[in-house]
């Protein structure tokens, strides 16, 4: 038998027996816990480090789709002086003008901006900016084209964003189609319709046939428009020939980075009686 004096010393030694038990059952479950959460802590970062690069996979690809569209975008601009600028036959300010363009090109796709701007003061309100869009299709060697055209003029009083309809806006849009034969482009054939701020919807038509003299070509041409119309300056109701001409131009290089084109003109117009002899030289 254990004596009385004993049974406190033996209590304290189980306790402490189990106390350090459960602090060895704490620390493994502790130690299991962390395992685990160590474990889905990795397994996200798996996860996350997969998505991150199928990401990443997708990005370049976009950054590589759009590599290849702007590759395959043509950036065209220049300028060309002229003697007079005659639209059509109807002369525009009565002097010289310098006009600027610029445009990109798409496949047939083609979006651009061109303007005329007289160096004569007293002509300004002629100033010219026109935005167009077109697309051209090949088929067989023949050019099919549809061109829309917004014609705006800075200085006739009326602001850009100005797009009243019947006259009273800034913007006047034209829509057009043109074809060219496959034999070297030979017969050329245009038309162009006022769709939007002309109430008189004015139409115009031209064809054109070209050849070459000394491998310099010369391109005739006749046009006219439908009455009444003030876009064209026919106050008849008739179609009246407004646009009987020939052009030459040619290419001359003048060094080997710059090529500048060089034209001339011969222009009648019946309606008002005059005739226009025009020289052209652009970049």
């Amino acid at each position: 038998m254990f004596k009385s004096a004993n049974v406190p010393k033996l209590r304290i030694t189980v306790l402490l027996l189990l106390y350090i038990i459960s602090t060895d059952n704490s620390k493994a479950q502790n130690k299991e816990q962390d395992s685990a959460s160590k474990n889905i802590i990795s397994s996200q970062l798996y996860t996350n480090k997969i998505l991150l690069n199928k990401d990443s996979e997708e990005a370049k690809q976009v950054n590589e789709d759009d590599k290849k569209v702007f590759n395959n975008v043509d950036l065209q601009f220049g300028a060309e002086f002229v003697s007079r600028y005659v639209w059509r036959g109807i002369d525009i300010g009565d002097t010289p003008n310098i006009q600027p363009t610029i445009s990109f090109i798409y496949g047939g796709l083609e979006l651009g901006m061109w303007a005329s701007y007289p160096l004569s003061v007293l002509s300004s309100s002629n100033n010219e900016q026109d935005l167009f869009l077109s697309y051209t299709y090949d088929a067989d060697g023949s050019n099919y084209s549809v061109i829309l055209t917004d014609y705006y003029f800075p200085n006739a009083g009326l602001k850009f964003q100005n797009w009243d309809g019947n006259g009273n806006g800034a913007h006047t849009v034209e829509i057009a189609a043109s074809y060219s034969s496959p034999i070297d482009n030979s017969v050329n054939l245009f038309a162009a319709y006022n769709i939007y701020n002309d109430t008189d919807n004015s139409f115009y038509l031209e064809a054109g046939y070209s050849v070459s003299l000394r491998n310099i070509p010369i391109n005739f041409s006749v046009g006219g428009a439908k009455g009444k119309s003030s876009w064209h300056g026919i106050n008849t109701k008739r179609f009246e020939l407004t646009n009987l001409g020939v052009k030459t131009s040619k290419e001359v290089q003048v060094s080997k980075n710059l090529l500048i084109s060089v034209s001339a003109s011969y222009i009648i117009n019946f309606y008002v009686g005059k005739s226009y002899l025009v020289f052209g030289i652009g970049i």
